[in-house]
């Protein structure tokens, strides 16, 4: 249970929005369909771990257009990562300040990690031809691109055209984490957001966003 904010170590302020409410997903070979991204849907499960409690949320929308499109080349762009330090209270006892503030930072880098390849992954599965890390950086290096830059449905075509890629996927992250500085308990909440684009006219054609909330303790 979350106590009140004077107890509480507050680290990023941003989320995304809810996941969509899609229909409901129980079943589990309709489970496995909808992480693979095959059908429409919202689904959430839990995955105990020793240290740690892990309940996941996933949502798929326009996974018709992802199957249909599956023998494609596509581009999935590095992952943009939204982390702030945590913002932590005056007069903490510094050793812990130290020790929250690594533990959170060393949380998020390491759901970063898992996410970052975890969808290329599952387009690799579905048939896609991946275009490669390095290809995607040198293209952006040498056009000078950040991951901002690719709002603008101009440069989203562009980089489709230079990477010779029919389908464009977008990702980002925000980290929502909270530590309760009496306890040492900590509530996390990953936002990932994924776009499915046609490089060719900029068009969002599928979305996914998967929710990662995991509650532990410092130290």
């Amino acid at each position: 249970m979350i106590r009140p904010m004077t107890t509480l170590i507050f680290c990023v302020a941003v989320g995304l929005p809810l996941a969509l409410r899609a229909q409901e997903i129980t079943d589990a070979q309709k489970l496995a369909e909808l992480k693979a991204l095959k059908v429409d849907g919202h689904a959430t499960w839990t995955d105990p771990q020793p240290n740690m409690e892990l309940k996941f949320e996933l949502s798929v929308t326009g996974s018709k257009a992802i199957v249909d499109n599956a023998n494609a080349v596509i581009a999935v762009l590095p992952l943009d990562i939204k982390y702030t330090p945590p913002m932590l209270p005056p007069g903490a006892d510094e050793p812990m300040r130290q020790q929250m503030a690594t533990q959170a930072k060393g949380q998020n880098d390491m759901f970063a990690q898992m996410l970052q390849d975890v969808f290329r992954d599952k387009f690799l599965k579905l048939g896609y031809q991946v275009v490669e890390r390095e290809e995607i950086q040198k293209v952006m290096q040498e056009q000078n691109l950040s991951m901002t830059d690719l709002v603008e449905r101009e440069k989203k075509i562009q980089v489709g055209k230079l990477l010779a890629a029919k389908f464009l996927f977008t990702h980002e992250l925000q980290t929502v984490c909270f530590v309760n500085f009496q306890t040492g308990a900590m509530e996390s909440t990953y936002s990932y957001s994924g776009k499915f684009i046609d490089a060719e006219t900029g068009r969002v054609r599928a979305t996914v966003q998967y929710i990662i909330s995991s509650k532990g303790k410092v130290g």
